[in-house]
């Protein structure tokens, strides 16, 4: 007989990866990443993430990445891209970003991203999203 594993919708979500923009808070934006990202995850959340560019006003970013799963070559250097693309649209309008990190995995796949591409706001990395919410709306007034 064959051993057979009962996943739950998370899990299975979980794996398969997903990407969450919130604005309700705006112009504190919330930005969640779970699980593995495949690139068309990715192409969509940069659709999404260019939106924000979009509006033309001025916001902040908590990123909570301590869910994230397998961050591969291809998916940092796509988000470098993204952000050398459009970097003259951040440096004007991002007044930063709170990175919820918890993995020094993940640490280290942002170290790579940001090897490649020097983001034009400042940022720093916190254990929890509640200190990463309150440094980031304090950069919205800087």
């Amino acid at each position: 007989m064959q051993n057979v594993t009962v996943e739950s919708e998370r899990e299975v979500r979980l794996k398969r990866g997903s990407y969450r923009i919130e604005t309700t808070d705006w112009p504190l934006v919330l930005l969640t990443t779970e699980g593995d990202i495949t690139p068309a995850d990715l192409e969509r959340h940069l659709a999404e993430y260019r939106s924000l560019l979009d509006r033309n006003m001025p916001f902040a970013v908590v990123y909570d990445a301590s869910k994230i799963g397998r961050v591969d070559a291809h998916i940092r250097r796509r988000y470098a891209e993204f952000h050398q693309e459009n970097n003259d649209d951040f440096r004007r309008l991002c007044r930063g970003i709170g990175f919820v990190i918890t993995s020094s995995l993940v640490r280290g796949a942002l170290t790579a991203v940001l090897w490649m591409v020097e983001l034009p706001f400042p940022y720093k990395i916190f254990a929890t999203k509640e200190e990463a919410a309150a440094w980031t709306r304090r950069q919205l007034w800087r």
